[in-house]
């Protein structure tokens, strides 16, 4: 292999890397339906289809105050 070869390979995995770490989203689930809906309401693009919160989602992480 040579030197070229090389360091396309590893310019690839570290994109590849880079890529999915920014993609990877932590989803949870709000056990109490009340305070669920009032995520939903005042953060209605941080849930999914299945009414799991995205935590990493801007809206909320960006929030300063309640």
């Amino acid at each position: 292999m040579n030197l070229f070869t090389m360091k396309k390979l590893i310019s690839t995995c570290l994109l590849f890397v880079f890529f999915a770490n920014i993609t990877k989203a932590q989803f949870v689930e709000i056990p109490d339906p009340n305070f669920r809906l009032n995520l939903k309401l005042k953060y209605p693009n941080c849930f999914n289809t299945s009414d799991m919160m995205d935590t990493t989602c801007s809206e909320i992480v960006n929030e300063i105050s309640n």
